[in-house]
């Protein structure tokens, strides 16, 4: 299975995306950044949007990429940069 990259713009002030952050766990996604995480496995990129879709307001936004290429990155958040290592490592 792919990796997929997911991005989002939550742009309702004041809402409580727990449940989206919460589902993205259970995707065992790892969070990189503020509003960016990888999933390390998913089915596809179309299943995995509307899958989140679910927890985001209408007026938010959400991209979803297969992760299939070179990466690189740089002050990623947490330990997020050692998942990556050891899934993209070459």
């Amino acid at each position: 299975m792919t990796s997929y990259e997911v991005c989002y713009d939550l742009r309702q002030p004041g809402r409580n995306y727990e449940p989206l952050w919460g589902r993205l766990h259970t995707w065992n996604g790892v969070r990189v950044l503020e509003s960016c995480w990888v999933v390390p496995e998913a089915s596809s990129a179309s299943a995995l949007r509307d899958d989140l879709r679910r927890y985001i307001d209408s007026n938010d936004g959400l991209f979803v990429a297969g992760m299939t290429g070179e990466t690189a990155w740089t002050s990623l958040k947490g330990s997020s940069d050692q998942f990556l290592k050891k899934k993209f490592a070459a």
